[in-house]
């Protein structure tokens, strides 16, 4: 949990930075594969 938590602050500050820094990770996938594995965390 705390690498998905990580990957999202990642997410988070990365667009104080730079603008359009959600679109690239969501056009990447980046956020489809945090909740796929948060799916699976979930399930076990």
């Amino acid at each position: 949990m705390l690498d998905i938590r990580n990957l999202l602050t990642y997410c988070c500050r990365g667009e104080r930075l730079v603008s359009g820094h959600w679109n690239s990770m969501l056009n990447r996938g980046i956020i489809f594969s945090i909740f796929e594995r948060l799916k699976v965390l979930q399930e076990e």
